[in-house]
Parts: structure tokens; C-alpha cells; sequence
């Protein structure tokens, strides 16, 4: 087995078969044995692996929904004025003037 040096804060090597391999070991005491324990890091990772997925599915959506949402409030507050002829609500008898 070959340790990976891009690695070094986890157990990661790489097998003879080319394979890599997430290790653990832990002592035997009444015998002063070392057990290793190996897994491959496909399936030691694919739980973490499967949650980024989800989460970047959840992040997308909230940036559609952000995006949509902002745009529905600024086509609802940019609105063109309305002209009327219609009397002012404080009861002036004067047209509104017209925006040109």
C-alpha cells in the first residue's frame, strides 16, 4: 500500500490493485495485536457524497426562487403611472396633470 500525500489529515491509500481504501486500526490488547480494518472510499464517502448532491439541489432551488421572486417585485413596483381624468382625492376640481 502506497499513502497518499494529497491526503494527509485522513487514512487514504492506495492498494496494489489501484484501488483506494479508507484505513482504521485499534490495538488487541491480551494479545498486543494491531487490527486493521480497510473500506474502500467510494463507499465510505458516498453518504457525503449524497448529502452535497442534495444540498446543491436545495441550493439551486432557493436561487430559482429568489430569482423569480425578484423579479415578480420589481415588475410589480415599476409599474407605468395611470393617467386619469378623474379628480384629485382631496377634492380639487383641477385635471391630473398628464406625464409625458
Amino acid at each position: 500500500m502506497k499513502r497518499e500525500t494529497n491526503m494527509a489529515l485522513y487514512p487514504v491509500f492506495l492498494k496494489l490493485e489501484g484501488r483506494k481504501v479508507l484505513t482504521a486500526y485499534a490495538p488487541v490488547a491480551p494479545l498486543g495485536w494491531l487490527m486493521f480494518v480497510e473500506l474502500p472510499a467510494e463507499e465510505a464517502y458516498a453518504p457525503l457524497y449524497a448529502a452535497l448532491k442534495r444540498l446543491a439541489f436545495v441550493l439551486l432551488g432557493a436561487l430559482g426562487f429568489a430569482v423569480l421572486a425578484g423579479m415578480f417585485l420589481a415588475a410589480s413596483t415599476c409599474r407605468v403611472p395611470v393617467v386619469t381624468k378623474e379628480p384629485y382625492a382631496y377634492g380639487e376640481e383641477e385635471e391630473v396633470p398628464v406625464v409625458h
